[in-house]
C-alpha cells in the first residue's frame, strides 16, 4: 500500500509528497525505537549535529569568489554584483557566511536549502533571502507547465501561501528521485536517529537515578496502596539524581535492599552509542576522528590523509552543488560565458609550512610559479617584478631562457 502511494504521489507537480512534508511538520516520523524523529529533534543527536555543523560551517568559511574569464586564465570580478553577495554580504540583515551555512544545513537536514532571489530593476541581483524549506513545496501549473514554489509565509506577515516562480528561487539540493525536490536525509536516517535518541534518553535516565542500575526494596509484609506510593515517592525524592546518589538509606519495619546487577556495559550501552556515531558519520562521509570517536591512535600521516579525503570526498560535492546552482540561477544567460563562481579549496589541502614550501620550490624552479603566485598562496601582497617566471639557468626569465648567454668566465660558461 505504501509503495503504491509513493509511486502515485511522488511527482514533480506535488513535491515533496504531502505525507512526507506533513510528517516533518506535525512532529516527526515514527521509528522502531519508539521515538518520533524530525529535522529539529535529530539535531539533539550530537553526532548528527556535529556532522551538519562541520560541513555547513566549513563550506561557508571557504572563499566563494566570482571570476571573469580572460585570455590565459581568470581574474577576480570584484566589480560584479555576485561577488559581494556570495563572499561578503548576502542581504541587508545577514552576512554571506551565515546564509551559506544556513542553506547548507537545511540541505543536510531537510534535503533542500532555498532562498528567494531579490532582483533589481536592471535585472541584476541585490540579495539572497533564506526561506524555511519546511513551509515550501513545488507545484507545476498544468496549463503553462511552469514550475512554482508554494511558500507559506510566517504568521507575523499573514501566514498565507504565496506562489513564487521557480526563477526567483535559489535551490541547493541533496539526493533526489526527480531532480526537482530532494529526499530528506532525516527521513532516510530516521531509524538510526531514533536509536541514537533512545540511547541518549536511556543514558540520561540512568544518570538521573544516580548512575545506579536500580534497586529492589523488600518488605516482609504486604503494603497497602497508600504506603506503597509513600515509600516509592520518599525513596525517589531522597535518592534520585547524581547529587543525591550517596545519601544514606534508612529502612523501616524490617525492609531490605537489593541492588540489581545489570549495568550499562552488560546492555552494550557504550557499544550501541559508538555504533550510532559511526552510522551517522557514514551517512555524511565524515570520519570518526572528526567526531572525536576513534578506537585507533591516529598518526600524523593518517590525519593529513583524513584531511585530504575530507576535502575531496566530503566537501567537494557540496561545493560543486553551490557553484553549479549559482551559475544556473544567479547569472543571466548572457553572462555565463564570461563569469563563474568558484570556491577556493586550497585552504583545506594546505599542509605544514615545510611541505608547502617544498611544493613552492619545485613549482618555482620549473617555471610553474612566479614569486607573486607563491605570495598569493601564502596570503601575502604581490611585489614589483614578482610576476616573472624563472627556470634553472641560475634563474633567468622564461622568455630569455633560449637567448641567455652566460658572462665569460662564469661557472655556467665553463
Amino acid at each position: 500500500m505504501l509503495r503504491g502511494m509513493l509511486q502515485k504521489r511522488y511527482h514533480p507537480q506535488s513535491d515533496p509528497p504531502d505525507w512526507m512534508r506533513k510528517a516533518a511538520l506535525w512532529g516527526g516520523w515514527e521509528t522502531d525505537a519508539g521515538i518520533d524523529v524530525n529535522p529539529d529533534s535529530a539535531m539533539q543527536v550530537t553526532a548528527w549535529l556535529a556532522c551538519v555543523r562541520i560541513i555547513s560551517e566549513t563550506l561557508a568559511s571557504l572563499p566563494f569568489k566570482t571570476y571573469r574569464r580572460v585570455s590565459g586564465g581568470k581574474d577576480e570580478a570584484q566589480d560584479h554584483y555576485l561577488y559581494s553577495i556570495l563572499h561578503d554580504i548576502a542581504n541587508s540583515e545577514l552576512p554571506a557566511f551565515h546564509v551559506r551555512a544556513l542553506l547548507t544545513s537545511h540541505m543536510l537536514t531537510r534535503g533542500n536549502g532555498i532562498a528567494e532571489i531579490e532582483f533589481n530593476k536592471g535585472g541584476g541581483i541585490n540579495a539572497l533571502w533564506p526561506l524555511d524549506p519546511d513551509g515550501a513545496y513545488l507545484w507545476r501549473d498544468p496549463d503553462s507547465k511552469k514550475l512554482f514554489y508554494i511558500y507559506r509565509l510566517p504568521v507575523s506577515v499573514g501566514g498565507h501561501e504565496v506562489k513564487l516562480p521557480a526563477d526567483r528561487i535559489f535551490h541547493i539540493k541533496w539526493m533526489s528521485h526527480n531532480g526537482l525536490w530532494s529526499l530528506s536525509p532525516t527521513y532516510l536516517a530516521r531509524q538510526s536517529l531514533g536509536l541514537a535518541l533512545a540511547v541518549q534518553t536511556h543514558g540520561a535516565k540512568y544518570f538521573s537515578n544516580g548512575a545506579e542500575p536500580g534497586v529492589v526494596l523488600s518488605h516482609p509484609g504486604e503494603l497497602d496502596d497508600k504506603s506503597y506510593e509513600r515509600l516509592q515517592g520518599d525513596w525517589e525524592e531522597m535518592h534520585q539524581g547524581l547529587e543525591k546518589s550517596h545519601r544514606v538509606a534508612i529502612l523501616e519495619e524490617g525492609m531490605t535492599i537489593e541492588k540489581l546487577t545489570a549495568t550499562n556495559e552488560d546492555a552494550q550501552f557504550i557499544q550501541t552509542k559508538s555504533m550510532t556515531i559511526a552510522d551517522i558519520g557514514r551517512i555524511f562521509s565524515v570520519s570518526l576522528d572528526m567526531l572525536n570517536e576513534s578506537d585507533k591512535a591516529a598518526t600524523y600521516a593518517s590525519v593529513e590523509q583524513f584531511g585530504i579525503r575530507f576535502s575531496t570526498l566530503t566537501m567537494r560535492p557540496y561545493a560543486v552543488r553551490w557553484e553549479q546552482e549559482t551559475h544556473r540561477s544567479l547569472l543571466a544567460p548572457s553572462e555565463r560565458k564570461t563569469y563563474y563562481s568558484e570556491h577556493v579549496m586550497d585552504g583545506l589541502l594546505r599542509g605544514d609550512a615545510a611541505s608547502r614550501f617544498q611544493v613552492y620550490t619545485a613549482g618555482f624552479q620549473t617555471g610553474a610559479y612566479s614569486p607573486n603566485d607563491i605570495r598569493r598562496m601564502e596570503n601575502q601582497n604581490a611585489v614589483p617584478g614578482g610576476d616573472q617566471h624563472f627556470v634553472p639557468l641560475n634563474m633567468v626569465p622564461v622568455e630569455h631562457a633560449g637567448k641567455f648567454q652566460p658572462p665569460p668566465g662564469s661557472p655556467a660558461a665553463v
